[in-house]
């Protein structure tokens, strides 16, 4: 009897143990792919790397604010707050009737108005014009001012008792042009557009004059060349003219625009 290696009884013992499958009894055929299986090298993943998160950078503008457009204002610029004080105070002591208070608003001790190139109503006529306008109750409304670099000219609506008695019969107030400076913290009168403004008002009180004379002949007259004592000297004729402007009106004005005429005669009438 030949005796087999233990070595070989144990490689054929494994091969047949291979060929009937595990300890269950099934069968479990060695196909290509199982072979292939149990013999392919292992495959190695490739590391996977996560792609960078890319943040898009978030950039604030700051909204655009274009600056005020200050536009120069040229010959139309409002008087500053303290020129404008003066003003006030300048037409108030003007309409209030006292010299003195009135020189105080000025920045001249010598106050001139100027009418034209050629005429120009010096401080003692002033004074006297000043005089006449309070007696008859002006008011002197300045209705814009404008500093035409330096130079303030106002546009002042002006009124006393007699343009208002001339009022209901067709009349109006007075629309007139002033110019002035400010200098050492006061007023100097400049132009005043006096002729200009008053010039229908004007004819009308060498009208109400005339009459005057008539009806009151033992008494001065209460109108110079021109009215408002332009070069009216008598300081009691503004409230001579106050006292009896109503019986005027009443003689002269309001029989005429009730017999159908108009104030523009009654002014032709009362021209020199």
């Amino acid at each position: 009897m030949q005796h087999v290696r233990p070595a070989t009884l144990l490689a054929v013992t494994l091969l047949a143990a291979a060929a009937c499958g595990g300890s269950d009894g099934e069968s479990a055929p060695l196909g290509e792919e199982a072979v292939a299986a149990t013999t392919a090298p292992p495959t190695t993943a490739a590391p996977t790397t996560a792609a960078p998160t890319t943040v898009e950078a978030t950039t604030t503008i700051a909204p655009t604010t274009a600056p005020p457009t200050t536009e120069p204002c040229g010959s139309q610029c409002p008087p500053s707050d303290a020129d404008q004080v003066l003003l006030d105070e300048f037409f108030a002591a003007y309409d209030g009737g006292d010299w003195d208070a009135f020189l105080a608003t000025l920045g001249t001790d010598d106050p001139t108005w100027r009418f034209s190139p050629t005429q120009t109503q010096p401080a003692d006529l002033m004074r006297y014009d000043m005089i006449w306008a309070h007696a008859i109750g002006q008011t002197t409304e300045p209705e814009s001012c404008v500093d035409q670099y330096g130079t303030i000219r106002c546009t002042v609506i002006i009124e006393d008792d007699f343009h208002r008695a001339l009022i209901p019969y067709g009349g109006t107030s007075s629309t007139c042009t002033m110019s002035m400076t400010i200098e050492d913290g006061g007023v100097v009168p400049g132009d005043f557009s006096g002729f200009d403004c008053f010039r229908g008002y004007d004819l009308m009180m060498h009208l109400y004059g005339e009459w005057f004379a008539e009806q009151y002949p033992d008494q001065p007259r209460i109108d110079g060349f021109h009215y408002r004592a332009w070069n009216q000297t008598d300081e009691t004729a503004g409230a001579r003219a106050a006292e009896h402007l109503d019986e005027f009106i009443e003689a002269v004005v309001a029989p005429h625009i009730e017999g159908g005429g108009e104030l523009i005669d009654l002014r032709v009438r009362g021209g020199h």
